[in-house]
Order: structure tokens, then C-alpha cells, then sequence
């Protein structure tokens, strides 16, 4: 593919509820007492200072929370790291796009993560980039171009390794034959599969002959940090920052926001446009307050029917909603 790469769309099954990991006992003690003092305040009509206390409360439960946290940039260098020698070793030209580098999760979920991904990349490399000679032959630029794409979506952290190599001889290949094609092996494509349904995940692909191949992994995790950009729309909401490609005023063409969440009127004064960039092409949205672009302690959800909301996050007056792009798009298509 000449642009991003376009992802498969699968959801999760409900994944099965994960334990909470225990905060330090010292901070929780603080985290309830300040709790405690806000419906104080709140019991003898001191309005602000109930806020004040419980906004520190919840500062402090994120704190604890995103502690524990790794950025997965540190995980992606080391791939890459991997990569570039690798592609040196098997004379492969390539240039890399790398999105998500912002993202933090638990621990155990990015070493997990690190040998996987390190296992697609050599995949893409080995048996999906072709040759420069091959690739002049083809007609094709003589540098091979591999995506890694990091990202929140329902049901999960979508992580998506894609080329734009010789991909497989059965046009629109299915997973099983991306599975046969690149990874018989012990620790291949299939040993990741049954990791990670392990986990409450799953393991996608797609290929096309020619174009290249694409494998993504999805998996639940407790919480993570990313940025996101956050807007207005008959409630609080975040866009995921590295989907945003513009933003505009309220006069361009667009489907309001609160149109493709709500049922019932709830959409505020249009004040700002937005345009994210999604699997299905670029979608552009009307929304009420703009606001700024920040780092979201989130925690994932997993609703039982269709919905946009991919995780939750603590928000001036009660709960935000972090949405995923793509699930947008597949709800202005309907």
C-alpha cells in the first residue's frame, strides 16, 4: 500500500475481568481519607473545597495507578534496533513508520509484547519484503516500507505490523494463510496466536498479492497512558491524538460527533471541525469545545454491544469516554 496501512477490522470477545493489582497501602490510606474529607465538605455546604479535595483524591488514584506503567518507545527501539540490523544482514532497503511510540502499559505487557514484535518484523523482512532487484523488477521503489502501528481500540491494544512486500499468492489472504506462510516454526505465527488468545486476545491478518502483508495483535490490558485530544460532545470525550489530521472551524461539511454517539438530541453548538484519519478513509467531525491535546490515564472497557468507546478516563465532573477512530467511521457508514 502506498499510504497508511489499512488494519483489519475483528472484534475481541469479551475478554474475562482482569484483577485489580493492589496500590501501595499508605497512598490508598491517604486516597480515602481525602474521600472522606470531600463528602465532609460537601455534608456541611463547602462546595469548592469538596471539589478541591476531590479532585486531589482522583489525581492521586491516577498517579498510583500510572505508576507502574513502561512507555512502549523503549520497547519499539529495541525492535528497531533489531529490525535495522536485520534488514543490513538480508540486504533489504527499507524505511520505517513508526506510530503509538507515546503509549505506556503494564510491564508485563510490554516485555511480553517486545519478543512478538520483534518475531513480526523479522517475518516482514524475511518473507515479505522482496529483494531491491526484485522489487526494480516489479516496478516497485527499491525501499520496502514497514509500519509498526501502536494503538487503543476496543477490546484492547491493537499492535500492527505491515509491508508493503510480495504478499501472498492467494489474493486477500486469510489469516490461516498468512499463519502457514510465515510461521510453521516453533515461536511462528501460530505459537503467537495461542499466546495470546491465551491473554484474552487475538491475532489477526491479511494479505494481498503484490501489495503486502499485514499481522496485528490485539490484546486486553488493565490501563495505559496515550494522548489524546479532547473534545465536546453532550459530554466529555478523547480523540486519539495520532488519528488527528486537522482541525478546522465549524463551517466545514462534517457528521457531529454527539450524532454518531447519542441517540436523542445531546449534540452542543458546533464550534470546531476535526478530521481523523481512519481505516475506511478520512472522516471529519463537528464538535462543541476544542480542547487541548494531553497525556489520559485510561482504562479499557469492554462493552457487549457495538460502540465507539474504547476505554474511560476520570474527567472534570465525572467520567470521559477515550473513543476508537475506526469505530467511528463504521458508525457514520451505518
Amino acid at each position: 500500500p502506498a499510504g497508511p496501512p489499512r488494519r483489519p477490522i475483528a472484534l475481541l470477545a469479551d475478554s474475562p475481568a482482569v484483577r485489580e493489582e493492589p496500590i501501595d497501602p499508605v497512598l490508598e490510606r491517604i486516597r480515602i481519607e481525602l474521600e472522606d474529607g470531600a463528602r465532609e465538605a460537601r455534608a456541611l455546604g463547602a462546595t469548592a473545597l469538596a471539589a478541591r479535595l476531590g479532585r486531589a483524591a482522583g489525581d492521586l488514584a491516577d498517579w498510583t495507578a500510572g505508576a507502574s506503567l513502561v512507555p512502549l518507545a523503549t520497547t519499539i527501539d529495541r525492535v528497531l534496533e533489531i529490525g535495522h540490523r536485520a534488514a543490513k544482514d538480508l540486504d533489504r532497503s527499507v524505511s520505517w513508520v513508526v506510530t503509538g511510540r507515546g503509549i505506556a502499559v503494564e510491564r508485563d505487557v510490554a516485555s511480553w509484547l517486545e519478543g512478538h514484535l520483534g518475531h513480526l518484523v523479522a517475518n516482514a523482512l524475511q518473507h515479505g519484503l522482496e529483494p531491491p532487484e526484485t522489487r526494480r523488477e516489479g516496478k516497485k521503489p527499491v525501499e520496502g516500507r514497514i509500519w509498526i502501528a501502536v494503538e487503543l481500540v476496543r477490546g484492547g491494544l491493537a499492535v500492527d505490523v505491515t509491508d508493503d512486500g510480495r504478499g501472498l499468492a492467494e489474493g486477500g489472504a486469510t489469516a490461516e494463510a498468512v499463519f502457514r506462510t510465515g510461521g510453521s516454526r516453533p515461536g511462528g505465527l501460530p505459537s503467537l496466536a495461542a499466546e495470546t488468545r491465551s491473554r484474552g486476545g487475538d491475532v489477526l491478518a491479511r494479505s494481498e498479492r503484490g501489495a503486502g502483508t499485514q499481522v496485528g495483535i490485539r490484546v486486553p490490558v488493565r490501563r495505559a497512558r496515550l494522548e489524546g485530544i479532547l473534545v465536546d460532545a453532550g459530554g466529555e470525550f478523547a480523540l486519539p491524538a495520532d488519528r488527528v489530521r486537522d482541525v478546522a472551524g465549524a463551517g466545514v461539511d462534517a457528521r457531529d460527533l454527539a450524532d454518531l454517539l447519542w441517540s436523542g438530541p445531546r449534540a452542543p453548538e458546533r464550534r470546531a471541525t476535526v478530521r481523523l484519519e481512519t481505516a475506511s478513509g478520512p472522516l471529519t467531525i463537528g464538535v462543541g469545545r476544542l480542547g487541548p491535546r494531553r497525556s489520559i490515564l485510561v482504562h479499557p472497557i469492554h462493552l457487549p454491544s457495538p460502540t465507539a468507546v474504547a476505554a474511560v478516563f476520570r474527567a472534570e465532573g465525572g467520567l470521559g469516554y477515550f473513543l476508537d477512530a475506526d469505530a467511528l467511521a463504521e458508525a457514520a457508514r451505518t
